[in-house]
């Protein structure tokens, strides 16, 4: 999301929300900034935690079948 890198923190649980944290910093500090849907904040919350719309390389998928 806005081409932070996750670093360390990439490593945590969860590490995804960080993506509606910074959001929700950046629309503190910028009132005109438009509030994204929130279907795209969970998109965002996907990407970075590894999922894509590609369901081959989704986390966790059983890929014997």
């Amino acid at each position: 999301m806005y081409g932070i890198s996750l670093g360390r923190f990439g490593e945590w649980a969860e590490s995804g929300r960080i993506a509606q944290n910074v959001m929700a910093v950046y629309l503190e500090l910028d009132s005109e900034l438009a509030k994204p849907d929130f279907m795209d904040i969970l998109r965002r919350i996907s990407e970075l935690e590894g999922y894509t719309d590609d369901a081959e390389d989704t986390p966790g998928k059983d890929r014997s079948a």
